[in-house]
């Protein structure tokens, strides 16, 4: 029963946390895991047949180290439950236990403070200090693009500057680049009309939600919503971005009428960290 209790949960976490879908997912064997990432990138150049060659720029290595915690339910059930045929105890360990693993993953990786838990790429304010500048940002500070409005909305341009011209050209290529954002923002966005009251954004059939500027878009509740100087919308190559390890698989330890006589008790627990990989991969918009 466990194993096979083990797999439904593992399916739904996936399905109901949208950056399962997006962000580097590693399995590790401890909380030792560093992963590094290269700073400057690559650098050459051009000379003649006979010219003299001068050595190019040497790369540097930035090391991210995901911080770790163990994200855990505790659930119990009588032993008459147990036993009657109504209640199925599988459906009710996967549903319960399913939905709050995946809310509160994705919410550490929105906002965690990296005490015990993963820290989120909103823990550390992002800022206006753009990817090339001298000193670089903090490793775990993002970028913001501003979307100047009052009161506080979402403007097309900013959407535009975002997506378009923030983000250097690398970040752009492969299937993890896509908007995360509150159901809520997405509202917002939707709601954007031109000077004629049309719908500048209107995705068509048999696509909810359909590409905002030729990009897949996310909802995710945990995400903020618009507010002065808030972060509401999020944007960028997520498998570049953000790193989620993850210790191993599900444990799950059944107490059987054993600390508490007529209850079942299930304990299940999984350790996993995450950290913002690269900061230039992501950046977000601020309405303020």
């Amino acid at each position: 029963m466990p194993e096979i209790i083990d797999r439904a949960i593992e399916k739904r976490v996936s399905q109901l946390n949208p950056f399962r879908q997006l962000v580097k997912v590693v399995q590790v064997g401890n909380a030792n895991y560093r992963h590094l990432v290269d700073i400057r990138g690559e650098t050459v150049g051009w000379v003649g047949e006979t010219d003299t060659r001068t050595a190019t720029s040497t790369p540097s290595l930035r090391e991210r180290a995901p911080t770790f915690g163990t994200i855990y339910a505790y659930r119990k059930a009588t032993e008459e439950s147990l036993n009657d045929i109504f209640f199925d105890v599988q459906e009710w360990l996967v549903e319960d236990i399913s939905d709050g693993f995946a809310a509160e993953e994705a919410n550490v990786i929105i906002s965690g403070n990296g005490t015990n838990k993963p820290t989120g790429f909103l823990n550390t304010a992002p800022v206006a200090t753009a990817d090339d500048a001298s000193p670089l940002r903090d490793a775990d500070a993002l970028q913001f693009i501003a979307s100047s409005a009052s009161p506080d909305a979402i403007l097309p341009d900013s959407l535009i500057d975002l997506a378009v011209s923030s983000i250097k050209e690398r970040y752009l290529m492969g299937e993890r680049v896509a908007w995360v954002m509150h159901r809520n923002s997405l509202a917002s966005v939707r709601k954007l009309k031109d000077s004629q009251e049309q719908y500048l954004w209107v995705p068509g059939l048999g696509a909810p939600s359909g590409n905002l500027l030729g990009y897949s878009v996310f909802m995710c509740d945990g995400m903020p919503t618009v507010a002065t100087n808030a972060h509401p919308i999020a944007f960028g190559n997520w498998r570049r971005g953000y790193l989620l390890a993850i210790v191993q698989g599900l444990r799950i330890t059944v107490d059987d009428n054993i600390t508490e006589p007529g209850y079942a008790k299930y304990y299940v627990r999984r350790r996993l960290g995450g950290r913002i990989l690269n900061n230039d991969a992501v950046k977000v918009l601020k309405t303020t």
